[in-house]
């Protein structure tokens, strides 16, 4: 990590090792404003403003919901529960922090939050594997008097604005498809982050609105599911519904279908 001070006006190289006949900023560096700090100059606190780089730091946001969805369907070609599918977590673990990664390639991680509902009696055996897992972190909403799940979308976008806010993380990769979490990316792009978004599935699945305001859209391709999703031993699926919805009230009408932008695979955006 190198940075740059700026004290009483001036600029001064501070890099530990860094030789000052070589250029400056090292090729290829992108600089990011970290939070004001102060610097003791001849026995007086000064204040200065640093700038850092490689010292950005992302998030991953999964909305389980939609992630269930879609890799049911990946994997049966229909509609089941969430007991047709078996997940591998450390592998699952693994493909999204190397997507962000190679999404975000001046950031570090700072943590994966998952986003579901409570099972009816509570935590589910899914939940528990999510926590057993370094770096993941479980974020549970609630049931209403009839067993729907609420809450969710709300603390997906209020942990996005309070990470945002708090300068905590410098870019976001989200994990959904959901139309109702579009404001909470657009109040996090307005607070200078960069929202990449991640899909799995029938394109139809995803909403334009979220799509639309997205920096960047990246594809999960089915063989991408399959590595850490796989039918679960002696499932059966349990019906035979069309390509399935995060939410049908996001299902576009033909026209704004057709105008949709074409499947493109998955790739790397510039930050």
């Amino acid at each position: 990590m190198w940075c740059s001070a700026i004290v009483y006006g001036r600029v001064s190289p501070l890099f530990l090792g860094w030789n000052p006949s070589t250029a400056w900023p090292p090729k290829g560096a992108s600089l990011r404003r970290c939070p004001k700090g102060i610097l003791l100059k001849k026995g007086a606190l000064a204040p200065f403003l640093l700038y850092c780089a490689g010292s950005g730091q992302f998030a991953v946001f999964v909305d389980a919901g939609y992630f269930w969805v879609q890799s049911t369907y990946i994997t049966h070609r229909q509609r089941t529960g969430r007991e047709g599918v078996t997940i591998d977590y450390p592998q699952l673990r693994a493909e999204l922090i190397n997507e962000a990664q190679a999404q975000f390639t001046n950031a570090d991680l700072l943590r994966v939050y998952c986003y579901d509902g409570p099972g009816t009696y509570g935590k589910t055996l899914s939940h528990q594997a999510i926590e057993a897992v370094d770096d993941f972190k479980l974020r549970l909403g609630t049931r209403n008097g009839v067993g729907d799940q609420k809450a969710v979308d709300g603390l997906i976008i209020a942990d996005l604005i309070s990470l945002a806010q708090n300068k905590s993380i410098t870019d976001a990769l989200l994990l959904s498809g959901d139309a109702d979490l579009t404001p909470g990316v657009l109040a996090a792009q307005s607070m200078g982050i960069r929202v990449h978004l991640l899909t799995m599935g029938p394109a139809e699945a995803t909403s334009p609105f979220l799509r639309a305001e997205a920096d960047c859209k990246i594809h999960w391709e089915d063989t991408a599911v399959q590595r850490f999703g796989s039918a679960a031993n002696g499932s059966v699926p349990q019906s035979t519904t069309a390509a399935p919805l995060s939410n049908p009230a996001i299902q576009p009408s033909a026209g704004a279908r057709a105008r949709l932008r074409p499947h493109r695979p998955k790739h790397f955006c510039s930050t």
